[in-house]
């Protein structure tokens, strides 16, 4: 997302379940029928000597800017037409089309950002009940399982209700009795994740899960009106493929910007602060692919993070002049024509992959995901408000 401010994170959370009922089906996993088809139709990217990676943001579903915009006493009732967009949003059908770009390139490794875990809490346990994860899974098919999993923050258990039906700061409710029960007025709570996906061919080993030293809302970034920290962090394993071990990782940064674009100085300083961090702390004698929503543009719009990236010696898979754009879609999804304008979500690589000369731009193509008028869902929707990014890496010949 261009601007998952903390407020926008946490009234993702209120938002999730401010519509459910007890009898709602909310975004249905994929045709199981469809799904077993996908790998099928997959094409020829991956074949002997080619090693394929795909990152993506996945997109909550909504932005919050707007209930941000209301007094405070009618934010939760905005929080519900918010839900209605992420219901709109149709995760699955959203879901079902980045298996398909999956079933067309059939990446070995895969990095996915803005997993979210939606949960109803009733007084005595959690029950999930919208997970991208699993919803993931089952578009992308039988093929692809998580090798690694980084729980970023999660928010405290958050009172949601429709109109006329208030709850209360202590997580009480009004009439009716006990609705935080029933439907009307919920309980919930929201995780966020990044995750590693591996294809089932993929040899992989030492899963590792990592949270930044520096987050948004913790010592020394500390807001009052911040309720809870943001952490953020990433996830990495180590891959073997045709013959090739390297270190795969997924992170997103804290985004630094606004919604007009501007960029806010603690925030950019505090992204360069995590990116310092990755950059020291993934460092292995391997070679390193990282996949992610960085938040910094390629081409000099936003922070200065991305120099930093390539001074700690990472290579942008990205070795086209211009273009690449991938962020970000209108809220809805619903623009028949791509509007992205910035370059964020990034493949590096850094260290020794055997390539020879010229090196990475000779043996490395890139193409963005889930921007053709084609990759529409069926309702009309993008697959996120962000293009996936795809890297093919071709490996010399082997005697």
């Amino acid at each position: 997302m261009r601007i998952p401010h903390w407020q926008y994170l946490m009234l993702t959370g209120l938002i999730a379940v401010a519509a459910c009922d007890s009898d709602r089906v909310i975004n249905p996993l994929p045709d199981e029928s469809a799904v077993l088809e996908l790998p099928a139709i997959r094409a020829d990217a991956a074949d002997e000597g080619r090693i394929v990676f795909m990152d993506w943001n996945v997109y909550i579903g909504a932005a919050i800017e707007d209930a941000l915009a209301v007094p405070e006493e009618q934010i939760q009732y905005a929080a519900g037409a918010a839900f209605a967009r992420v219901l709109a949003n149709d995760f699955a059908s959203r879901a079902a089309a980045i298996g398909e770009e999956a079933a067309r390139f059939g990446p070995h490794l895969i990095g996915f950002q803005e997993v979210t875990l939606f949960e109803v809490f009733d007084g005595l346990s959690f029950t999930p009940i919208l997970d991208y994860e699993a919803i993931l899974l089952a578009a992308l098919g039988p093929e692809y399982s998580v090798a690694a999993s980084s729980e970023n923050f999660q928010t405290p258990v958050l009172p949601v209700t429709l109109p006329d039906v208030p709850c209360y700061a202590d997580q009480s409710c009004a009439p009716p009795p006990d609705c935080a029960f029933v439907g009307e007025c919920l309980l919930i709570r929201l995780t966020d994740f990044d995750l590693v996906v591996a294809r089932s061919d993929v040899e992989t080993a030492n899963p590792q899960v990592n949270r930044f030293t520096y987050n948004l809302g913790a010592p020394p970034f500390v807001d009052p009106a911040i309720p809870f920290p943001i952490y953020r962090g990433w996830a990495s394993i180590d891959a073997t493929i045709e013959g090739l071990t390297l270190r795969f990782a997924s992170t997103h940064l804290e985004p630094a910007d606004r919604a007009d674009g501007t960029i806010v100085p603690e925030l950019e300083a505090l992204q360069r602060l995590q990116a310092g961090e990755f950059a020291a702390s993934i460092g292995t004698d391997l070679p390193i692919v990282a996949a992610g929503d960085f938040n910094t543009d390629a081409y000099g719009a936003s922070t200065a993070t991305y120099e930093d990236l390539l001074s700690y010696g990472f290579e942008d898979a990205w070795s086209q002049s211009g273009g690449g754009m991938t962020c970000c879609q209108t809220e809805d999804l619903s623009d028949r024509k791509s509007i992205r304008d910035r370059r964020v979500d990034l493949i590096l690589l850094r260290g020794e992959f055997g390539l020879g000369e010229p090196g990475i731009r000779g043996a490395v193509r890139t193409r963005v995901l889930g921007s053709r008028p084609a990759d529409l869902t069926e309702s009309g929707l993008w697959p996120s408000d962000h293009a996936g990014v795809l890297a093919t890496m071709k490996l010399p010949r082997r005697n």
